[in-house]
């Protein structure tokens, strides 16, 4: 059964050599979340966090005059036109 877990602070997978960097959330075996724990220390990963939803852009997309104007009958005179 695997188990999610957050990552607190930086740390180096010793099998696959990627690094971890805090905040993201990792899918591993109950077996793999111990030795992970064992070999780091506590306070390397959580499994005590909420997910929480994307934020929105912090600006709105660019729209280009191309895609300024979506109605189906705009569609239709772009198609003809290529």
């Amino acid at each position: 059964m695997n188990i999610k877990l957050q990552v607190v602070k930086k740390f180096r997978d010793k099998h696959t050599k990627e690094v971890y960097l805090p905040g993201r959330v990792i899918d591993v075996t109950k077996k793999r979340a111990a030795e992970i724990e064992r070999n780091l220390g506590a306070g390397y990963v959580t499994q005590d966090f909420e997910v929480t939803p994307d934020a929105p852009p912090e600006t709105e997309p660019e729209v280009t005059p191309d895609d300024a104007d979506t109605t189906p009958e705009s569609a239709a005179v772009h198609q003809d036109q290529a």
